[in-house]
């Protein structure tokens, strides 16, 4: 199966928020092929940028989970690998990933909104945001695609501040030391244990919990690619995990895989950090 990719970053004024961009294209024309979503932490915003393929949700029974008529959607944190589909003919697609925390710093939007769905971008975002879809699906390149996008955010961006007072910094910094625990996290933050789970889940759409397992499970993804010689066994156990059948439970249960592969591009596209599993694997 074909699958081709294309990363751009954005401008500085628009880093605190945005990730990056991605241009992708998987699948084979008059092919169907099953895919199960991984967990992810952050926010995308998805512009069909080819044909609308038939997508089909296995796990509910649903039919089209992308209408042909729209192009622009809104996919929120996901917290386990419960969305299995069947996508039928080549999906391309330019993405704006934004950090866990952004979408909501940028739209003022509770990011819990957008949890485990597919929201269509005219009705969660506004209609000019599915115009903006149609100019991008007619152009050829990335670079004209990021222009297009980058241009229209930059225009919203004015009055935005980035993170006045640090704390979606501070959380999130805090959400990658080892063994911390969600009280130690509200005192740091200096916010109750509740304060601090309802903001959180606010600017991420994930619970302090379940952001920290996808972390985890991320990072050790991560280091499986970079150090490829290194064995499962002994990454799951630097990451935390208390045995590899925890790993193994994990991964299946936030990643969709049944076993941990040995060579992690054949499964997933590491995306600045983000795991963009790969059609028909």
């Amino acid at each position: 199966m074909s699958t081709i990719h294309q990363i751009r970053f954005p401008a500085p004024a628009l880093q605190p928020f945005v990730k990056c961009y991605l241009d992708i294209s998987m699948g084979t024309p008059g092919r169907s092929v099953d895919c199960t979503l991984p967990a992810k932490l952050e926010q995308c915003i998805f512009f069909s940028t080819g044909s609308v393929p038939v997508i089909e949700d296995q796990s509910k029974r649903q039919g089209n989970i992308l209408s042909p008529d729209k192009c622009c959607n809104v996919r929120g944190g996901v917290s386990h690998s419960t969305l299995q589909l069947e996508i039928t003919g080549t999906l391309t697609m330019f993405v704006v990933i934004f950090h866990p925390t952004g979408f909501y710093r940028f739209f003022k939007i509770p990011a819990s909104h957008f949890a485990d769905t597919f929201t269509q971008a005219d009705i969660s975002l506004g209609k000019e945001w599915e115009t903006l879809g149609l100019r991008i699906r007619e152009t050829k390149t990335i670079d004209e695609k990021r222009s297009l996008a980058e241009g229209y955010l930059l225009k919203q961006l004015n009055g935005h501040l980035a993170d006045p007072d640090h704390t979606d910094e501070t959380t999130l910094r805090l959400l990658h030391t080892p063994g911390i625990s969600v009280d130690q996290m509200a005192k740091q933050s200096f916010l109750s244990e509740r304060q601090f789970r309802r903001k959180f889940t606010e600017r991420t759409g994930l619970s302090p919990q379940a952001f920290a397992r996808i972390s985890r499970i991320n990072l050790a993804i991560r280091t499986k690619k970079l150090k490829p010689h290194r064995s499962w066994r002994s990454i799951a156990l630097e990451a935390g995990y208390t045995d590899q059948s925890h790993f193994r439970k994990e991964m299946k249960s936030l990643m969709g895989i049944d076993h941990p592969p040995e060579d992690t591009s054949q499964r997933f596209v590491d995306v600045e950090g983000t795991n963009f599993k790969l059609l028909g694997h």
